[in-house]
């Protein structure tokens, strides 16, 4: 439960990073930090143009500091036309799902009451 939880937790985050639907933060953060989250390797693992995919590898390559925020918007953006950032938010209803499921399980009240209400705060901020 702990790593099903863990995993929702970092591809939310992920997918918030780059939609931005969470106020006061920047938008691709994790691009600029070069960082290779679920939503890179579905990507670059994907069926984008080959020039696309060495594109993407060398912005997120660069060192910190170095990638701009054109660089950021087109990364961004190709993750959204070859359904990298769909492809996440299915992973989070998969764990979603998971996890009420595992919960249904239980017999005890306040664990399935208590996974219930961090789900829905999980929920928040996620495109549906």
């Amino acid at each position: 439960l702990g790593r099903l939880l863990g995993l929702l937790f970092q591809i939310r985050d992920d997918v918030i990073d780059v939609t931005g639907f969470k106020e006061g933060r920047e938008i691709g953060g994790d691009i600029a930090e070069g960082k290779i989250t679920l939503m890179a390797t579905h990507f670059l693992a994907g069926n984008a143009r080959s020039e696309e995919r060495r594109e993407v590898a060398e912005i997120l390559g660069r060192p910190k500091g170095q990638t701009g925020g054109e660089d950021v918007h087109r990364v961004a953006e190709l993750y959204f036309k070859h359904g990298s950032v769909d492809h996440c938010i299915e992973k989070l209803r998969d764990y979603e799902s998971a996890i009420q499921e595992m919960t249904i399980l239980t017999q005890r009240p306040k664990l399935k009451a208590g996974m219930a209400e961090v789900l829905e705060r999980l929920r928040q901020g996620v495109p549906r």
